[in-house]
């Protein structure tokens, strides 16, 4: 009996402690539309996932979610109200130290050549069409949660938590299609030479660091398209002060037509798009909850380090090496020489 006593006490001051913090749904509201920064607080009868009573803030980027079947400890979404954590409990009474270390290195390295091509080749047809076409993609979650629990209700005893995420996501690509040192002839249809690049780097990097003392948090995230590999040392210092360590290696596409004698019946297209993508999303998060009855102290610090970098290029062109003689380009209908380089970053 006391203890059920204790225990229906210690309900009705958290009772009264969320009912002073504004709200704006209670976890039993079914489905609802948030924003970033909705708070809910949870009922006592909450089985997903969450302390009753506490009060957690949405850290999303706003969609529909069936708050009474959420799991609001999962971390990438939800982040627990301090402030609802005025009356601790479950403190512990002598010293109870906890330490809580994590890390992840991660690498992810692709590298693709793509070619079509004809070569010291003399040949009639009635039409010729030559395409490459490269997509090398990387898409990447990392995902890095560390949490400790300790200390005392008198304020001694140590937590800490410590998190470090290295990432880092490489592309090196191309894409080509020519001829070269040929003789060409179409007799009814057109010659056509198409080549894209459309590379991506999609990588999300998280990083949650919980606890009641010391919490430290570092993420290095690295992303590159058109790159050559180097180290994480000269990366760093790539990112904080701007220099150029790395060597560059442009994620080319190409469509050309060299030393080569053309008759074309139809109409001649050279072709040559890259539209390289990188998208990064780096967050880290530190979070110090000092919690006792006297004492309570805590600190949090956390730090990001992130680069994304993509060199790209693309041509299309006709050409002869020989500057003593001019080249024969014999064409009938149009002539279509077009490049595109739109090589893109978006980075939150």
């Amino acid at each position: 009996a006391p203890f059920a006593a204790e225990d229906e006490a210690d309900e009705l001051i958290d009772d009264n402690v969320g009912d002073a913090f504004q709200i704006d749904f209670l976890s039993s509201d079914g489905s609802q539309e948030l924003q970033f920064g909705d708070r809910v607080r949870i009922v006592a009868d909450h089985s997903a996932g969450g302390d009753a009573n506490s009060i957690y803030t949405y850290m999303g980027n706003g969609e529909t979610v069936d708050l009474t079947h959420t799991d609001y400890t999962n971390l990438d979404f939800w982040k627990e109200d301090l402030a609802t954590q005025l009356v601790p409990q479950g403190l512990n009474i002598s010293d109870s130290d906890s330490r809580a270390i994590g890390g992840m290195v991660v690498r992810n390295d692709v590298r693709s050549t793509v070619e079509s091509f004809v070569d010291n080749v003399t040949f009639t047809t009635d039409a010729i069409e030559i395409n490459a076409y490269e997509n090398a993609t990387i898409v990447a979650l990392n995902d890095g949660t560390v949490i400790s629990s300790g200390g005392s209700a008198y304020g001694s005893g140590e937590s800490l938590a410590i998190n470090g995420i290295i990432a880092t996501n490489l592309v090196l690509s191309s894409s080509n299609a020519y001829i070269t040192n040929s003789d060409m002839t179409t007799s009814t249809g057109d010659l056509s030479i198409d080549a894209k690049n459309t590379s991506i780097v999609d990588a999300t990097t998280k990083s949650v660091t919980t606890t009641g003392d010391t919490a430290v948090g570092v993420t290095l995230a690295f992303n590159t398209i058109g790159w050559e590999a180097q180290n994480i040392l000269f990366q760093t210092v790539d990112a904080i002060i701007g220099t150029d360590i790395g060597d560059e290696k442009p994620s080319e596409v190409k469509a050309y037509i060299e030393d080569t004698k053309l008759n074309i019946a139809g109409n001649l297209s050279l072709n040559a798009e890259s539209t390289a993508t990188l998208t990064s999303s780096v967050s880290n998060d530190a979070t110090s909850a000092a919690s006792a009855l006297v004492n309570a102290s805590g600190m949090a610090v956390s730090g990001i380090i992130s680069s994304n970098m993509v060199s790209s290029l693309a041509q299309a062109y006709i050409n002869f090496t020989d500057t003593e003689t001019q080249g024969q380009v014999a064409v009938a209908g149009d002539i279509s020489i077009h490049s595109k380089d739109e090589a893109d970053i978006v980075s939150t």
